[in-house]
């Protein structure tokens, strides 16, 4: 299962208005989970969305925080929260 989850986020006009796209395969849709909330900017347009796209509640927000999603392993093998300044598009972590 493939996840993104946009919170917050000032999306820009690189963003198109369909927010997501399965690159001509539909079966894809069923193995990902796309959602967003309280995002602004011009590419957010959540009518314009796919319905695949899930607008998630307040509640449903809440549950993505970076100490639950967001993990990297430290030299002892250990998880250690990533904070969010090192999270760049989505989860992934850059330096």
């Amino acid at each position: 299962m493939s996840l993104s989850v946009f919170i917050n986020t000032d999306r820009d006009n690189r963003t198109i208005p369909k927010g997501w796209h399965n690159w001509n395969r539909p079966e894809a849709q069923e193995t990902v989970f796309y959602g967003e909330f309280s995002n602004s900017g011009p590419g957010f347009m959540p009518v314009e969305r796919v319905s695949w796209v899930k607008q998630l509640s307040t509640i449903e927000a809440g549950s993505y925080t970076p100490k639950k999603i967001l993990w990297i392993a430290s030299d002892n093998g250990q998880p250690t929260v990533v904070t969010p300044s090192l999270a760049v598009e989505g989860i992934r972590i850059t330096n």
